[in-house]
């Protein structure tokens, strides 16, 4: 898969403009990238100096420039603090002196985990703007992974014809080294060997139309992902004033199914291919499947009646793309039965539970979700996590703080002046630290029945 990298350059122009100005020989550079795979978003800062950026993980800060204050020690004190589910601070994730030199940019990538966090410093002579050149270092920040080999090649050089680019153990980094404008290939190896971790595919890193270009400076964090496929890795990159990241070519879309159709019969979830795939056969009402793997060339889900592939229930056309996580609900009876799809990545963060609803029930306008902390505290505006949610959606997952809470579900029509009324709870739930749940509402399956609530924790199949 190629990764056309010029095409970010129009959207960061503006910005590289900004950050070219006051290069001299009195200024230092700071960068910050967020490789901790189970840390909440973080607030980073530089005692003494301007810089403060908030950075979740896999992102990578613009470099900010100030002035080198004079007489200044020769390292500042990085503070990483770590931000509460309320986005108050919660604490110290980690502090790190890091050395700062006139005209050098001083990069600190967060690494290891939440329980561990490590911090690899890479500090180095900026290079003046424009640069003619381009330029990569890579810095190694999977600890749980030995030393690796990078190449940086054309896409279809051999590993066995070329030498690696850097050997580079964990938590250290390479030198910033030139290479070649063009279409490139990034590969990771086990040191020593030719066993490959990770492979970008092509990745064209043409000369940019930027006010500091053509050429730029990469740094690229050898991050741990959390997504499925065959590397246990990928890349966190950022230049002067563009942020992005590389999967493996082999990472994938994935896909899970909802049946929330009542009276529609179990149900296979298939990808409209050449030929076609079942994903998933007889998924019963009121069920949710695990994740499974989209083929790259599906366009389409279909939901077919399990034995009678030719009743096809309901269909969901889309554009493919990685790393999405799509997520495929049947709803409304057979009669009407449709789909509606949201698309998600989401993952463990320490300190935290999230939490998302599930709108699956037609016969109800809007639903209202309440977490209190007492089984006789009413529901309120300070209490309420989801604000009326329509029929046929599924919420972004929120971080709420992990404990013991009452779940109570409101419904609410939508006319004026309509009232709210209890249609589930108050229920005890508990949010588990670093967990991920589902609060969905499902319709009676027989008439006359209530609507029924299920509770799908997100990291289990």
């Amino acid at each position: 898969m190629r990764h056309p990298v010029a095409r970010l350059a129009a959207v960061v122009l503006l910005t590289s403009i900004a950050s070219c100005s006051g290069d001299g020989a009195d200024f230092i550079w700071f960068k910050v990238m967020h490789a901790v795979p189970d840390a909440p978003v973080v607030r980073v800062s530089f005692d003494d100096y301007v810089f403060r950026r908030n950075t979740a993980y896999g992102i990578s800060t613009n470099e900010g420039g100030e002035s080198l204050l004079s007489g200044a020690d020769p390292t500042a004190l990085m503070t990483a603090e770590y931000l509460e589910p309320n986005a108050e601070v919660g604490g110290t994730l980690l502090t790190v002196d890091v050395p700062v030199e006139k005209d050098s940019l001083s990069a600190v990538i967060l690494a290891g985990s939440f329980d561990a966090p490590e911090a690899i410093t890479v500090v180095g002579p900026r290079r003046p703007r424009p640069l003619a050149s381009l330029y990569f270092q890579f810095a190694h920040a999977t600890p749980s992974l030995p030393a690796l080999d990078v190449y940086v090649t054309a896409p279809d050089t051999e590993l066995t014809s070329t030498a690696p680019f850097a050997t580079i153990a964990p938590l250290d980094h390479s030198k910033s080294l030139e290479v070649p404008f063009g279409a490139t290939r990034i590969r990771l190896t086990n040191a020593g060997t030719f066993d490959v971790v990770m492979d970008t595919g092509e990745i064209e890193f043409a000369q940019l139309p930027t006010a500091t270009g053509p050429g730029a400076e990469w740094l690229f964090a050898i991050a741990p992902t959390i997504l499925p496929g065959p590397s246990p890795v990928f890349l966190i990159a950022g230049s002067t004033a563009i942020n992005t990241r590389f999967n493996d070519q082999g990472t994938p879309a994935t896909a899970r199914a909802w049946h929330a159709s009542p009276g529609a019969p179990p149900a296979d979830l298939v990808a409209v291919t050449e030929p076609d795939q079942v994903l998933f056969s007889d998924i019963p009402f009121g069920t949710r499947t695990a994740r499974v793997a989209l083929p790259e060339a599906t366009t389409e889900l279909q939901f077919r009646e399990s034995g009678t592939p030719a009743n096809v229930l309901a269909s969901d056309e889309f554009e493919y793309e990685v790393p999405t996580q799509y997520e495929v609900f049947l709803v409304e009876p057979p009669a009407s039965a449709r789909t509606f799809r949201v698309e998600t990545v989401v993952r463990s963060i320490a300190g935290q539970s999230q939490v998302r609803l599930a709108h699956l029930a037609p016969d109800r306008e809007f639903l209202l979700v309440y977490l209190t902390t007492d089984e006789q505290e009413a529901p309120s505006p300070a209490t309420r996590v989801f604000p009326g949610q329509p029929f046929g959606t599924a919420t972004n997952y929120i971080p709420r703080t992990p404990g013991d809470y009452f779940l109570t579900i409101t419904e609410i029509g939508d006319e004026d002046g309509a009232e709210e009324n209890v249609l589930i709870g108050p229920v005890p739930v508990t949010l588990a630290d670093g967990d991920a749940a589902t609060f969905a509402v499902f319709p009676p399956e027989n008439e006359g029945e209530t609507e029924v609530l299920e509770i799908f924790p997100e990291f289990v199949p």
